[in-house]
């Protein structure tokens, strides 16, 4: 299953790559999500999550611990298309389309609609991240946004985003948005350049919210160990594609 998965992860290894990807979005109805550890993790555990993942439009690969999977395969992961970098790239791209943002909390929300308010983008509708999907689609109905940013964690927002993706009937980009918007909303701020350049904004993110992610990030890549090894017994017929 996992080297499923990594067949149809979309590998952008250049920029030009990147730029392409970025203005291919405007045509039809897309639903882009990102893998990572925590990701697979939850992929291995969780079918609905599962699911979701493989019905997502364009998968795309962020952060060191699956670069690392991939090159125990001996596969090339390309460059690291973390959420929190591309998204931005996105927004600016698509700078006059409406936007609707979902996820976080209350009061993380609203800061995130005014600094992208005040940032020039078009905020057309927000809500946090703790409300019934029926409350989601009936906020997109009503104002038909073209970029919808969801930021509540998985699986919720992986779920939700193909839960949205089947219900509108117009051209819109669904970004399964991780912690993005507790960045606009300054709830967590990013590492500082060094760190992120040494790869290391994970252990910032760390200094952050110790709590949250100390299972994340010193429990689950054990646990996945037994899993992936389960997974390698159960799919070892499976041919790995490159053709992405």
């Amino acid at each position: 299953m996992i080297r499923y998965l990594f067949a149809i992860i979309k590998i952008i290894y250049s920029k030009d790559d990147k730029i392409s990807l970025i203005q291919s979005l405007s045509q039809g109805k897309r639903v882009i999500s990102f893998i990572n550890l925590h990701g697979i993790y939850f992929f291995l555990k969780n079918a609905e999550f599962r699911h979701s993942i493989l019905k997502s439009d364009i998968i795309l690969r962020d952060g060191i611990g699956v670069n690392l999977l991939y090159k125990l395969m001996g596969k090339n992961s390309g460059l690291n298309m973390l959420g929190t970098d591309i998204i931005p790239e996105v927004l600016f791209f698509y700078n006059k389309k409406s936007i609707a943002i979902f996820g976080t909390d209350k009061v993380t929300i609203k800061h995130a609609y005014n600094k992208m308010s005040d940032q020039g983008f078009v905020v057309s509708c927000f809500a946090d991240g703790f409300q019934d999907f029926d409350e989601y689609l009936n906020l997109v109905a009503e104002y038909k946004p073209e970029i919808i940013i969801l930021g509540m964690g998985m699986p919720k927002q992986e779920v939700l985003s193909i839960k949205i993706r089947n219900f509108i009937n117009y051209d819109c980009i669904i970004l399964n948005g991780g912690a993005i918007i507790d960045f606009y909303g300054e709830k967590v701020s990013r590492a500082p350049e060094w760190l992120i350049n040494f790869k290391f904004e994970w252990l910032y993110r760390f200094y952050l919210e110790p709590r949250r992610l100390f299972k994340r990030y010193f429990i689950e890549p054990f646990l996945l160990i037994p899993l992936l090894c389960i997974d390698a017994i159960v799919n070892r017929d499976y041919r790995f594609n490159d053709n992405n």
